[in-house]
Parts: structure tokens; sequence; C-alpha cells
């Protein structure tokens, strides 16, 4: 399921790797190729999910500042205070165990506005997003206990 508040989907039918690199990969080109603050919840998909996101922001040039297993608003306040250009939240929250989701997160530590979810779903659709060459992928780095920040 696509909306303006993200994507999720059953776990190996709807929201695959492929599925979920190319949002990532839409979302880091929206963000300009900068700065992500990943993290995720502790469902069992979350490590592969997790991995995948990674993979289509580190292909758009973005830094991914990894939180770990982090709520959706402490991932909102990483956002705010580590002035991330973006974030992105997996967790399918009250939805079956099955299911996997993510949650993207603006520079402002909000979701994204009904507008830029438009966007982005767009990119995604006509392929409008960009990938970058091997001198300008981008990496990871650990922000440890973000969540005690937020405590």
């Amino acid at each position: 399921m696509i909306s303006v508040s993200g994507v999720r989907g059953v776990v190996g039918e709807s929201f695959t790797p492929e599925v979920i690199s190319r949002f990532a990969a839409a979302f880091g080109t929206f963000c300009g190729g900068g700065t992500v603050a990943v993290g995720r919840d502790t469902r069992i998909s979350g490590p592969m999910v997790e991995h995948a996101v990674y993979a289509g922001l580190m292909a758009a040039g973005c830094m991914i500042i990894r939180l770990g297993i982090s709520a959706t608003p402490t991932v909102q306040l990483a956002v705010e205070k580590l002035e991330a250009d973006g974030g992105i939240a997996i967790t399918a929250s009250h939805n079956p165990p099955q299911w996997n989701a993510l949650k993207f997160i603006s520079n402002r530590g909000l979701f994204l506005s009904e507008s830029e979810g438009n966007t982005l779903i767009e990119a995604v659709r006509d392929g409008s997003f960009q990938y970058v060459d091997h001198m300008h992928l981008g990496g990871v780095s650990l922000e440890k206990n973000f969540d005690n920040e937020h405590i």
C-alpha cells in the first residue's frame, strides 16, 4: 500500500527488497543526496528492510545515520536534533507481524506533507530519481543511544 505517509506491505509479497530500495533511493534523491537518519522497530523483517533502505539511500549518495532500534518519534527527533535532511522510520506499527513499512520524515522532523508525499510517489512510479556513480556512493555512521536523548 502506497500513500503520502509511506509505503507498507507484506514482506516477501508486495514489500520486497526491490520495492524498499527503490523508495529509499527516491527519498534519498528527494533529500538531495544528503544525510538521512534511519531507525527501525523490532520486527523479524527489520534487519532485511533496514539493509534494503541502506542500499537505496547509499545508491542515491546519502550519508546514513544509523539509529538502530528506535521508536518513530525518536527518528523524528533525531532528524531535527542532528540536522539531517530527512529520516526513515521502519515500522508497521499496529499491522500484523508479516507486514512492514517505511515512514518518511522531512528535514523538519515531521512526516512528509501531502504534496511532498505525492512528489515521492511520482518519482518512484516514473523513475525520476538518481543513482550516483561509484565515487559518490553514500555511507553509514552509527549514532549510539539516541533514544537516551529522546527520553
